[in-house]
């Protein structure tokens, strides 16, 4: 507990990597990841975890679109992003339809 209270960044990242790195390699697997990301979903935060991830998303999808935060996006604005981005997934999640397949 000391580490995380009163640790330096690198300590706390060692002590990071030492709990999420299950194989132990140095590293971070996308397994590794994904199983960090369900646990940190499913703790009594999980209301301001989405809270914080909706609004990451709502920000990534604003400046894919470079609107403005206070601005609305138009349709067509959305549907000429999607036809220029190599990773389509985001943008295709959050409109909750593969209009690209």
């Amino acid at each position: 507990m000391n580490v995380i209270w009163h640790g330096t960044f690198e300590s706390q990242l060692d002590l990071f990597f030492s709990v999420y790195d299950l194989d132990g390699n140095g590293s971070l697997s996308f397994k590794e990841i994904q199983e960090l990301c369900k646990m940190q979903l499913q703790m009594d935060k999980a209301d301001q975890i989405i809270d914080e991830l909706s609004y990451s998303f709502a920000t990534l999808i604003f400046d894919l679109t470079k609107t403005d935060y206070n601005g609305e996006i138009p349709a067509q604005k959305i549907k000429d992003v999607i036809k220029v981005q190599e990773d389509k997934s985001l943008i295709e999640m959050f409109c909750s339809f593969n209009c690209l397949k």
